[in-house]
């Protein structure tokens, strides 16, 4: 496991999922990095915006995805929920002042 903290955007999952995709090989690249990362952020409202964005092309594919970040150690979960959000951005924000660049 790295020391790695990452976070997932809606382009990065979507063009891992899509192999259609102009991004899909880099994404299939550097997956290897988000299974190492000690900690990998990703919110549910990228979730719904990857299953909206997915829904006809591969929404099984989407719904896996989705599923299996919920049973993944590393991987953590923004909630929609407002106050939680703005909780874990103060969070973020702290954390990310606080590392060496």
């Amino acid at each position: 496991m790295s020391n790695e903290r990452l976070f997932l955007d809606t382009a990065f999952i979507q063009a891992l999922l899509n192999p259609r995709d102009d991004y899909h090989n880099q994404a299939k690249q550097l997956f290897p990095r988000i299974r190492a990362a000690s900690e990998v952020w990703i919110t549910e409202a990228i979730f719904a915006e990857v299953g909206n964005a997915l829904s006809a092309f591969n929404r099984n594919g989407a719904v896996q995805f989705i599923q299996q970040c919920y049973r993944t150690d590393n991987i953590k979960i923004v909630s929609r929920k407002l106050g939680e959000l703005k909780q874990r951005n103060s969070q973020l924000q702290f954390t990310r002042d606080r590392l060496p660049i």
